[in-house]
């Protein structure tokens, strides 16, 4: 079962999300079965007094390999573990490029929420 969540960039634009709750086995068993294989924006979170506090936040043209076929060779997969995230938050985005920044449209979703949350595993990027 998934539940929606919402989350504003730094641009105050508001991005809503389905989220998943990552099973304890984490980070052994990270496998998600149900995601699409198009592109979007993925956030793992943690929940620290009722709010979600985004650990990591990512962009990909393919959510599925991404996020289970790749997922063992992911760069930032320790510090994702590390900081113990318990929840996957996902944004299916369309295939196109946004202007003015000819980006496509999860890139510039992605960086408008890591300007808006700096998220500890964004670091050193």
């Amino acid at each position: 079962m998934t539940n929606t969540t919402r989350w504003r960039g730094g641009s105050g634009d508001v991005y809503e999300f389905s989220a998943l709750q990552i099973d304890a086995l984490f980070p052994k068993s990270l496998e998600f079965p149900v995601l699409p294989k198009e592109p979007g924006v993925y956030i793992f979170s943690r929940v620290e007094q009722s709010l979600h506090v985004p650990i990591y936040i990512g962009s990909t043209g393919n959510l599925n390999r991404r996020l289970n076929v790749d997922w063992s060779g992911h760069h930032r997969k320790d510090c994702i573990e590390r900081n113990e995230a318990a929840w996957l938050h996902v944004h299916v985005t369309s295939g196109h490029r946004t202007p003015p920044l000819a980006l496509d449209a999860w890139e510039t979703i992605e960086r408008d929420l890591i300007a808006g949350f700096d998220p500890p595993c964004n670091k050193d990027r």
